[in-house]
């Protein structure tokens, strides 16, 4: 098992940890987003410019430079 694997298992478990506490109401997207980046799976990465024409970046802070949150190498679908 490579190791981003094994880091997808520790989020997997997580979610199921928090959806099963708060009774399956919605996941946080923030709490959702913290974790993937202590996992190290979404990193920040300095950006002067959008990143194309659906540049999420760009949606909220149209202000550059800016950072982009992007899925780390092997998580990419």
């Amino acid at each position: 098992m490579t190791p981003i694997e094994k880091r997808l298992i520790v989020f997997a478990q997580w979610v199921i940890s928090e959806l099963r506490e708060h009774l399956g109401s919605d996941l946080d997207g923030g709490d959702a987003q913290d974790k993937l980046e202590e996992l190290g799976l979404l990193v920040r990465v300095p950006v002067d410019a959008p990143c194309g024409e659906y540049c999420h970046c760009a949606e909220y802070d149209d202000e550059f430079p800016t950072e982009c949150l992007r899925l780390v190498d092997g998580v990419k679908p």
